[in-house]
């Protein structure tokens, strides 16, 4: 490996993800609240209580947001490891 002396290094964790996704996590972070009230909308008119609807909605859009995240932390592993 060659590096300028003028070149920086850092070592990039999960705080890395967030830096180099930051536009991709604030889309999927922005969306948790349309994706909650469609959610919400779609049980209740399955008949779901609107409290009940209201917690599996909520619940369903946070797992959905944890995944995505999680598929961004994967790619990051897949670029940095395919570029090293």
């Amino acid at each position: 490996m060659v590096a300028l002396p003028t070149t920086r290094v850092a070592v990039m964790g999960p705080a890395g993800v967030e830096y180099v996704y930051k536009d991709e996590l604030k889309a999927i972070r922005a969306a948790i609240p349309k994706r909650t009230a469609e959610t919400k909308a779609d049980l209740m008119n399955q008949g779901v209580s609107e409290a009940d609807a209201d917690d599996k909605a909520s619940a369903a859009a946070f797992e959905w947001a944890k995944a995505a995240e999680a598929d961004l932390a994967k790619r990051s592993e897949r670029e940095i490891m395919k570029r090293h």
